[in-house]
């Protein structure tokens, strides 16, 4: 008895495959093993399971993860209280550790991979987060792809990130 459904899928227009989160394990894989600094990871707050692959890969390469912004930690503590993110509880630290770690065995994870106004990565891109401070050898990950009406202000962003790679900070993969 349906009459009408209306549908909306962002980026549905586009024709290259999305990668399966299998690729992408193997991509964070990668790209954790080769950094020299401290690794910055933005992704959407709501993929829970992207957020999973990424504390299981931390605990298999000894690393520890820190996270900042309010809806990636509200996102993290619902998915723990549910059982989602066994591997969370082993290799989370409070962000005020993340400089007395070595910085290639620390993982950030952060809010504003759309470039949100206030948001924990524009602060990072400003200089301006009280905790995270990117340094010569980090690196920065963007897991997340554009929704659109964000490029202006995604790229703002990158363009403040690039401006911080005189820092030599090796940057963005997007995937």
């Amino acid at each position: 008895g349906v009459l009408l459904l209306l549908s909306d899928s962002t980026n549905i227009e586009r024709l290259d495959p999305t990668l399966s989160e299998v690729t992408i394990y193997h991509q964070f894989e990668k790209w954790f093993d080769r950094s020299n600094g401290l690794t910055l990871v933005s992704m959407f707050s709501s993929n829970i399971s992207r957020m999973g692959q990424l504390f299981k890969l931390a605990k298999k390469m000894g690393k520890k993860v820190a996270i900042t912004g309010r809806s990636v930690e509200q996102n993290i503590r619902l998915a723990k209280e549910l059982g989602y993110l066994e591997d969370a509880q082993n290799v989370l630290i409070p962000l005020s550790d993340v400089n007395s770690q070595k910085r290639n065995k620390v993982i950030v994870l952060a809010s504003g991979c759309q470039g949100e106004y206030r948001s924990a990565l524009t602060r990072i891109s400003n200089g301006m987060h009280s905790e995270v401070h990117l340094q010569e050898g980090d690196l920065v990950l963007l897991s997340s792809k554009f929704i659109p009406g964000n490029e202006k202000a995604i790229g703002q962003m990158i363009n403040r990130l690039f401006i911080q790679m005189k820092k030599r900070i090796y940057f963005l993969i997007f995937f």
